[in-house]
Order: structure tokens, then C-alpha cells, then sequence
């Protein structure tokens, strides 16, 4: 059964995210978004639960920086292969959603459904 408030929309391509952690930035890419969430295709792993903060680099370039807790951590026994895909990384609820990440959503909604 589907629990999601907002359907969740395919990434076509390789949208980059940063994981800022204290002086420290990890990469990931969105495999999926929507206008509450994503998943990240990472080799970092949380807890659920876990509030952290992450930069989205936007086609026009602009960063969006979001502050985003874990829902959901998936890692499979490729984890340690250097792939990123909808088997190994976070699924996350944006915690603050700005008007240009909703803007950036219905752009690749308007993109995938036509």
C-alpha cells in the first residue's frame, strides 16, 4: 500500500546533492523527487530519523540548501560497488520547502508526464 502524500517523479538525469556535515560535503544523486521528499542514491547511511542538511544543485546552477530527515535507508549487497541507484541510499522528507524546489519539481513533473 502507498503511503506517500505526493507521487514521486524519475530524475532523467543525474540531479547532484551534497551532504553537508559539519565542515565535511559527501555527494549523492536524486534517483526520484517529489514535492515533500526524495531519494538519494548515497553510500552514506543514517539513522532514521536523523535531520541533516543538504545542498540541491539546480540546472540553472543555483543550490538550494534544505534541511531534509532520513525516512527510509536502503543499502543492498552492491553497497560497496560505486553505482548510485534506487537499491543503496536515503529516502528523506524535505523539512522546509522553498517556492524554487517546488518550482524545480513541477518543472521535471511537467517534463515527465508530457
Amino acid at each position: 500500500m502507498e503511503r506517500r502524500v505526493y507521487e514521486r517523479v524519475p530524475v532523467p538525469s543525474r540531479v547532484q546533492v551534497k551532504f553537508l556535515l559539519g565542515n565535511m560535503i559527501y555527494p549523492g544523486v536524486i534517483t526520484n523527487i517529489s514535492e515533500n521528499g526524495m531519494f538519494i542514491g548515497t553510500k552514506l547511511s543514517f539513522p532514521v530519523g536523523t535531520e541533516i542538511d543538504i545542498a540541491l544543485v539546480l540546472p540553472s546552477e543555483d543550490v538550494l540548501k534544505l534541511p531534509v530527515k532520513v525516512r527510509r535507508m536502503m543499502k543492498t549487497e552492491a553497497f560497496y560497488e560505486y553505482e548510485y541507484n534506487n537499491h543503496n541510499g536515503l529516502g528523506v522528507e524535505v523539512l522546509s520547502v522553498p517556492l524554487n524546489y517546488l518550482r524545480f519539481v513541477n518543472d521535471l513533473k511537467a517534463t515527465y508526464y508530457c
